[in-house]
């Protein structure tokens, strides 16, 4: 008899732990699922308290259950004073275990963006995976446009940033990447670039930072090219206009007409990128990074009639082009990189390999970082050039 008042009095011990659990409970209707968050400079910055402009947008089903988008807008002067003005315009309980994408504009990037990203990065509710994104303008004025044939515009722009970055037209940048780059000492991290352009999102280019300030951008069509110096990878598409080399001159072939001329553009396709790059000491104190790249590819279109594809020369000299572009983009990139201070493809941190801690702790590789040599050597082989003889 005691034995079963002893399970009695435990069973009901175990039922009022479970019932108090269900104190914290969330009902799908009343939650408001973030997908895509805006940071800007405030335009009125002037007004205390008021020195950034966030949006927040979410999915919420209408009464005939058709998933609409809803947009908030405030003003705070942290992330966090933000979330809880936001949530204040609702009657729905916002949470981020669903965002998706983080976006800034131009200006704030600028500035520096570790202090609103470390808010989401502390959050445990959300995911390392959150795509960051720059806007060339005001991140919250793209965020708020609608666009007829997207209605959920941040869905839209999340969607188009897997997609490319699955093209190798961009890196995948997430809070994960961006963290780590920003943290590790001697790396700088990127984000790519997005931009109203009529009614629909384009990738601009790529964002360069140093430290988390947005420097300088890598132009859209360089945008494979410096991925191709970040690493390897398997899969890619890439458009070179070969009439354009060094020089920067067009040397195109002219219409039947001779009114103008039509350049020579060639469009490669399932490359496969292998690089390798190697650093060694100099003297001075100095040293050079040789970046050596081996491209495979498949020809998908050549719109010049000076190369017969059938003719093994022709086929070498067009392979001999297509090094040549690569490598003089390549150059450009570096350079680039070089006047901005932002190591944003290795090199620190093979310098840093070569040495002890001690020694690395010694000396000022921000300073020496623009003096480094630059080296790329770039081949391209087509393996597949179409259904010639």
């Amino acid at each position: 008899m005691l034995r079963s008042k002893r399970r009695l009095v435990a069973l009901l011990c175990l039922l009022l732990v479970l019932t108090t659990g269900c104190s914290d409970r969330r009902i799908l209707e009343e939650i408001a699922f973030t997908h895509t968050i805006s940071y800007d400079l405030n335009p009125n910055s002037d007004s205390p308290g008021k020195r950034l402009l966030i949006g927040a947008a979410f999915p919420k089903a209408n009464n005939q259950g058709k998933i609409q988008r809803e947009m908030l807008t405030t003003e705070a002067l942290t992330s966090k004073e933000a979330r809880m003005k936001l949530s204040r315009l609702t009657e729905l309980g916002l949470v981020s275990g669903q965002l998706r994408l983080v976006m800034f504009g131009k200006e704030l990037a600028r500035e520096g963006i570790w202090d609103t990203l470390s808010s989401l990065v502390r959050d445990p509710s959300t995911s390392p995976r959150v795509k960051v994104a720059i806007v060339d303008g005001l991140a919250h004025d793209l965020l708020v446009q609608d666009f007829p044939q997207h209605p959920r515009t941040g869905q839209y722009i999340d969607r188009m940033l897997e997609k490319e970055a699955n093209k190798q037209t961009i890196p995948t940048v997430t809070l994960h990447h961006f963290t780590r780059e920003l943290l590790d000492d001697p790396a700088d991290p990127v984000a790519p670039i997005v931009r109203q352009r009529g009614n629909n999102v384009e990738l601009s280019g790529i964002a360069l930072f140093r430290k988390d300030r947005y420097v300088a951008s890598v132009q859209e069509e360089d945008a494979t090219v410096f991925s191709m110096i970040q690493g390897s990878f398997r899969k890619g598409e890439l458009s070179m206009r070969l009439d354009r080399l060094a020089s920067g001159e067009v040397q195109g072939r002219r219409k039947a007409d001779g009114d103008e001329e039509v350049p020579k553009l060639i469009t490669i396709d399932s490359m496969v990128n292998k690089r390798d790059m190697k650093v060694e000491r100099l003297q001075g104190n100095r040293f050079k990074a040789a970046f050596k790249l081996e491209v495979t590819a498949t020809l998908l279109e050549y719109s010049g009639d000076d190369i017969d594809f059938t003719s093994q020369e022709d086929r070498r000299k067009v392979e001999g082009l297509m090094s040549k572009y690569l490598n003089n983009r390549a150059t450009s990139i570096g350079t680039l990189l070089k006047k901005t201070g932002a190591d944003c493809v290795g090199i620190g941190e093979r310098v840093r390999n070569l040495m002890s801690y001690k020694e690395w702790e010694s000396i000022d590789w921000e300073s020496m970082y623009p003096q480094t040599e630059l080296d790329f050597d770039i081949q391209v082989r087509i393996s597949n050039f179409g259904k010639f003889s």
